[in-house]
């Protein structure tokens, strides 16, 4: 284990914030992420994991031990049926594989590897950024289809005993952009009268098992992939073609972050009620609602940014915004901070709210504070 003091994290999240990680260590196996954890246990270090960065906040410095999963191995097993399919007793069953992936596989890459190696169900969560072990905490999604939908299992270190624990589907308690990994408390270390007390996250996750399909089928259920694909006249489009026309969409609407530091959407879509939809609908008879299995309703949030005015906005003297194609999409222009990032952040949100009556909810965690992946 190799540790840097006062490490630059620039590059290390995607709004290209600067701050430090007053101790960083990449560990490049299981075996190393345990050692890391102990040794902030011994030293009395709070811990924070991060992935790539690409669903964060920096607003200041990091204090204590920051570690990033830099493992990178995946493994897609054509001959073995995936875990779902075992698990609903259809051993038997040649329709679907086995595929297991590190946590620090660049996502991206590793759903253009399932297409390339004949693994389908992953297409339309193309170009969503950042890494695998992060994936399963936002229970990411996108065009109709969340990675529940496909995922087995998640392994992961279980940091207050830091061995290794596996959780079934079921069991990772999948909510829109949520999972029991994102809702676990952290735990509170140390003794308040004899040594500093210190955060660790309750699980750092190492590896996950998705059960793929040998035979593609497109999900198209979602409207703007449906007609993008239905205006270039595709009646059976491959998985390539379906994961390229995704990545299309995603580069038409949201910035380059290599180009212009952003964090992709910075708040959910909420759920409402239909009363408030009546009420929105009465002013807004254009707003976009969705409804819900279970009777609530989602309404766009970037509708609402929109309609309120922000779409396109500049503050702090031009270094931060609102994107000026996409109103979900908090940027940084060039020389912004964190800090005043959820300043705006907070403005937008009461003036949503003031005009609504509907709390938005941040998508970024927010550093320094005790982190899953991000």
């Amino acid at each position: 284990m190799q540790l840097e003091r006062n490490k630059p994290l620039n590059a290390y999240n995607t709004f290209g914030f600067n701050t430090k990680a007053e101790m960083f260590v990449e560990a490049q196996s299981i075996a190393q992420a345990q050692e890391a954890i102990e040794y902030s246990k011994k030293n009395a270090l709070s811990l924070t994991i991060l992935g790539d960065g690409s669903n964060v906040v920096l607003t200041d410095d990091i204090p204590g031990l920051t570690l990033k999963m830099a493992t990178s191995a995946f493994f897609i097993d054509h001959h073995q049926p995936g875990a779902a399919a075992i698990d609903d007793n259809k051993a038997s069953d040649n329709n679907t594989c086995s595929v297991i992936a590190e946590a620090g596989v660049n996502w991206h890459q590793f759903v253009l590897a399932t297409i390339e190696q004949q693994a389908f169900g992953l297409e339309n969560l193309s170009l969503i950024p950042g890494t695998v072990g992060a994936a399963p905490i936002q229970n990411i999604g996108a065009y109709g289809v969340e990675i529940s939908s496909s995922l087995s299992f998640v392994e992961c270190i279980d940091c207050e005993s830091n061995q290794l624990q596996v959780f079934d589907r079921d069991n990772c308690e999948f909510a829109y952009r949520d999972s029991i990994f994102k809702r676990s408390p952290p735990l509170q270390l140390g003794n308040a009268g004899f040594t500093p007390q210190f955060k660790q996250p309750r699980f750092l996750i190492t590896r996950v098992g998705f059960t793929l399909q040998k035979q593609f089928e497109p999900q198209l259920s979602y409207a703007a992939l449906a007609n993008e694909i239905a205006l270039r006249n595709l009646d059976k489009p491959d998985a390539q073609t379906v994961s390229n026309i995704v990545c299309d969409i995603r580069r038409s609407k949201l910035p380059d972050p290599a180009k212009l530091g952003n964090a992709g959407s910075f708040f959910k879509n909420p759920i409402i009620s239909l009363t408030i939809q009546q009420d929105i609908q009465k002013h807004w008879p254009d707003a976009p609602c969705y409804p819900q299995a279970d009777g609530t309703i989602k309404i766009a949030a970037a509708w609402l940014l929109e309609t309120a005015g922000w779409k396109g906005k500049k503050v702090a003297g031009g270094t931060l915004g609102v994107h000026d194609k996409q109103a979900l999409v908090l940027v940084n222009h060039g020389g912004g901070n964190g800090q005043a990032l959820i300043e705006l952040a907070t403005e937008i949100k009461n003036s949503v709210k003031d005009m609504f009556g509907i709390e938005l909810e941040q998508e970024p965690r927010t550093l320094p504070e005790i982190s899953h992946p991000v």
